[in-house]
């Protein structure tokens, strides 16, 4: 069974690839929420956790540097990276 990570990390080694950049961090910015989970077991509701999170961050508590939240163009992007991967793992 494949796990998230490895696809994540197979997916985007080619460094020609253009918006390589932005595209590492917004999975590693994922991989907290899915970086454990098996291929098969991620749908829509997987990514949940995420979006809230990334919408609506935390107030910086226990010394942790606070984010801002991200637009929802942004969010958008990120979910469209984890979706090619998905896409790539289903062929």
């Amino acid at each position: 069974m494949m796990r998230w990570m490895h696809w994540r990390r197979r997916s985007y080694a080619r460094r020609h690839k253009p918006g390589i950049g932005r595209a590492a961090t917004a999975l590693k910015d994922m991989d907290a929420f899915i970086g454990d989970k098996c291929i098969d077991r991620i749908h829509n509701e997987t990514f949940r956790p995420y979006l809230d999170a990334r919408r609506n961050p935390p107030a910086g508590a226990n010394g942790k540097k606070w984010r801002r939240p991200l637009k929802v163009g942004t969010l958008n992007r990120n979910l469209g990276v984890a979706r090619r991967i998905l896409r790539l793992c289903a062929k």
